[in-house]
């Protein structure tokens, strides 16, 4: 059961035992510890790019937990209101084939080793890549 306490309009409440293990492992507190960290990425038709940023902020406002933060001393917070979120996009398509794949490459290190503070939002971060015509390619990576 979550322990539900209001403070300026937000929840916040101590994590479970899963998200807990995570978080310590985040932290390096640990030896051995790695955070835990995942990235994905799609190809999607270039005609549906210009809707992922208006439906990302739906769903953010849709389902708390994507408005979540860890504070420091292990409680979790649901933000009530985060503002709009930009997806970063970058237009591959002009470059030879060689600098594009050098450079799709290098943003996908990128966002897979990121240090995503898990008490700042966002907690994830998600990125637009075209990189041929009419095809672009989503990618987004979260920490813990």
């Amino acid at each position: 059961m979550h322990n539900d306490v209001v403070q300026d309009g937000n929840r916040s409440f101590l994590l479970e035992g899963i998200q807990q293990a995570y978080w310590v492992g985040q932290s390096g507190a640990i030896e051995l510890s790695t955070p835990a960290r995942y990235y994905v990425e799609a190809d999607i038709p270039g005609e549906l790019g210009d809707g992922l940023t208006p439906a990302l902020q739906r769903l953010v406002e849709r389902h708390d937990m994507l408005r979540a933060v860890i504070h420091p001393s292990g409680n979790q917070e649901i933000l009530r209101d985060v503002g709009p979120y930009e997806i970063a996009i970058e237009d591959l398509r002009t470059l030879p084939e060689a600098e594009r794949a050098w450079r799709l490459d290098t943003l996908r290190m990128e966002m897979k080793e990121a240090e995503i503070p898990s008490d700042t939002w966002p907690s994830s971060t998600f990125a637009r890549r075209a990189a041929m015509t009419g095809c672009a390619c989503i990618c987004a990576s979260r920490c813990g």
